[in-house]
């Protein structure tokens, strides 16, 4: 994380133009009303003096103020960060059933008409990008769905119903890439423990079919799944961040984007720091997970 906050720090200063000059691009001012305003937002300092007193800040938990509205960025993140967290969640659940479904279907079908159904599905879905799906999805909902409110976000608590309703398009939109990925990882693993001794044996003893495929094939075949899903949380942060202008959501994504147009540094930077630690936490339960579905996993 340290070295992310680094990295960030430094290449959003490459971007051409600093927030000073976003702020006179309408009108015009003079280099002493640039210079004054520039002094009084810190942006005249050395930038490790701005890195030091940034990072210090984060140490304690502030994150800042906003160099274009002057509001807290920490009030600003965590006032966002639920419409992205439910966006991401909903992707996750609707991609990861998605595709531990099919993936099932299809290796228990190798070779079948579902099989080979299946599987280019797969492909067209991790071909797509989320973005342009969710575009094509907006305008027919518009076009033929007209009753359903597929704009102007609501918070789950005030009306589940309606949340839902502007939800359901942005999460599928997110979740058939991971689904497709998911799907292709399921069938993959899940063949490759069919054909293991244990599983025959199990059959030998007489077991049912659905007793062999949900106590020994497909607990054994989760790991590679929930490795390939939990990179892919990864791919759905950041495919929120489109997502979230398409479906106008008020979002970390739809911040993050205005805090750049805006050269907003404060703001960029607490984002991408939230989501590095995220990304970091994911990995570490993860890790933690294989040793739940694995026994033979040892930790440390």
């Amino acid at each position: 994380m340290l070295v992310v906050s680094l990295i960030v720090f430094s290449a959003v200063r490459l971007i051409p133009g600093d927030a000073v000059d976003i702020m006179f691009q309408a009108e015009a001012g003079s280099s002493e009303q640039r210079d004054v305003l520039r002094q009084r937002l810190g942006l005249d300092r050395p930038w490790y003096v701005q890195y030091g007193s940034w990072l210090g800040g984060i140490l304690t938990g502030n994150f800042g103020a906003s160099l274009r509205t002057g509001m807290d960025v920490g009030g600003e993140i965590f006032r966002a960060f639920p419409v992205t967290l439910e966006l991401v969640m909903l992707g996750t659940i609707i991609g990861s059933a998605l595709g531990i479904v099919l993936g099932i279907v299809a290796a228990t079908n190798r070779g079948r008409w579902l099989d080979w159904l299946i599987q280019p599905v797969g492909l067209v879905g991790l071909s797509i990008p989320n973005f342009w799906l969710g575009s094509l999805m907006l305008l027919a909902a518009g076009l033929y769905f007209p009753q359903l409110h597929v704009v102007g976000f609501v918070p789950f608590s005030e009306d589940p119903l309606r949340n839902l309703s502007v939800m359901i398009l942005p999460s599928l939109a997110l979740g058939l890439t991971l689904g497709s990925a998911v799907m292709r990882m399921t069938r993959t693993s899940v063949l490759e423990v069919m054909s293991q001794d244990f599983v025959r044996t199990a059959r030998a003893k007489g077991m049912l079919e659905p007793s062999v495929l949900w106590r020994h094939i497909l607990r054994n075949s989760l790991i590679p799944v929930i490795t390939v899903i939990t990179i892919q949380i990864g791919v759905l942060i950041g495919g929120s961040i489109v997502l979230e202008r398409v479906f106008a959501l008020p979002g970390l994504g739809r911040l993050l984007v205005t805090a750049i147009g805006e050269r907003d540094y404060p703001m960029v930077q607490g984002i991408t720091l939230l989501i590095t630690f995220i990304f970091v936490m994911i990995n570490l339960l993860t890790d933690i997970l294989y040793r739940v579905l694995d026994p033979r996993v040892k930790l440390g």
